[in-house]
């Protein structure tokens, strides 16, 4: 259902689904990279890590929405 109400809105076309398609590949990447520094850090470190990233592209989107 979700799916035909995207069509009938023209959200979901052949060029949104191609860049989607597309769009995995980096998402893997990223994936696999994180899988690889949690396996060589200390879970605690590694939530920290991950907490400070969020955090900073929060700050980040709240930049760009009141500067432009």
């Amino acid at each position: 259902v979700l799916i035909a109400g995207y069509v009938a809105n023209g959200v979901l076309n052949t060029a949104n689904v191609t860049l989607s398609i597309m769009m995995l590949v980096p998402v893997i990447i990223g994936m696999g990279i994180g899988t690889f520094i949690q396996d060589r850090l200390d879970q605690a470190r590694f939530k920290k890590l991950v907490l400070i990233v969020l955090c900073l592209l929060g700050l980040n989107l709240l930049r760009r929405g009141f500067y432009g």
